[in-house]
């Protein structure tokens, strides 16, 4: 079996939610600094509000980083 985000499938998985506005930038950022199956990215999953998921945390806190994303807090 591929390994194709089967890791989204199975709910391993580290998510961010951010404001649409910013989803341009952020997909540029996912497809110049990550490989394509390391990251699934969601519109709309609230108002004016999407989601990233990505399979590491690392890849998670660089963009949190870039972007300056508060962590969770919960």
């Amino acid at each position: 079996m591929s390994h194709l985000k089967t890791w989204a499938n199975v709910e391993k998985y580290y998510e961010i939610c951010i404001p649409s506005d910013l989803r341009t930038a952020a997909k540029h950022f996912c497809k110049s600094h990550m490989n394509q199956t390391q990251w699934t990215y969601k519109e709309n999953t609230g108002v004016i509000e999407d989601t990233i998921l990505f399979e590491y945390s690392h890849d998670e806190k660089d963009f949190r980083n870039y972007f300056k994303l508060k962590e969770k807090n919960y």
